[in-house]
C-alpha cells in the first residue's frame, strides 16, 4: 500500500511539474541565442518561480536558468523514496552531470511562472546544452 501511495504521489508530482512549468508562446520575437561555458551545480524543483538549474562560470559566479527546452539533456533525476525524504523533494540534480562543464545556448523567453496562466515572466531558458568536459582548469594565472 505504501509503495502504491509513493508511486501515485510521484506520478501526480510529475504531472503537476510538467503542467506548471511548460513555457507559453512568447508575445514578442525571441532575442538572439547567447552561448556561455558553465559548470552544472544542481537542480531544484522549487515552489514559486519554478525549477532552477544552477551553474557556475569559470570565475565562480552562480548563474540560474528557469527552464530547459533541450530534450537531449535532462539535468535532473527522480529520487528514491529515501532520498526524497532527506531532500524534501522527489527530484534532484543528476549526480552524473554535477561538476561537468557544458556549452549552454540560451535565450530569454516569456513563460508561465507557477500554475497560473496569468502569472508570466521573462526567464533565461536553455535551448541547447552540450557536454564539453568533465573539468576545466579554473585557477588561471592573473596577468
Amino acid at each position: 500500500m505504501k509503495m502504491k501511495k509513493s508511486i501515485l504521489s510521484l506520478a501526480l508530482f510529475a504531472l503537476l511539474f510538467t503542467a506548471c512549468t511548460r513555457p507559453s508562446h512568447p508575445k514578442t520575437s525571441s532575442p538572439e541565442i547567447q552561448t556561455v561555458t558553465l559548470q552544472f551545480v544542481d537542480f531544484s524543483a522549487a515552489v514559486g518561480p519554478g525549477p532552477s538549474y544552477t551553474f557556475k562560470d569559470s570565475a565562480g559566479s552562480t548563474i540560474y536558468f528557469n527552464c530547459n527546452n533541450d530534450t537531449t539533456t535532462s539535468f535532473f533525476i527522480t529520487l528514491s523514496e529515501e532520498e526524497a525524504k532527506i531532500a524534501g523533494d522527489y527530484v534532484g540534480g543528476d549526480p552524473k552531470l554535477k561538476g561537468k562543464w557544458f556549452k549552454i545556448h540560451y535565450q530569454p523567453k516569456e513563460v508561465v511562472i507557477g500554475c497560473t496562466a496569468e502569472n508570466k515572466g521573462i526567464v533565461d531558458c536553455i535551448v541547447k546544452a552540450e557536454l564539453i568536459a568533465d573539468s576545466i582548469k579554473t585557477d588561471f594565472p592573473q596577468p
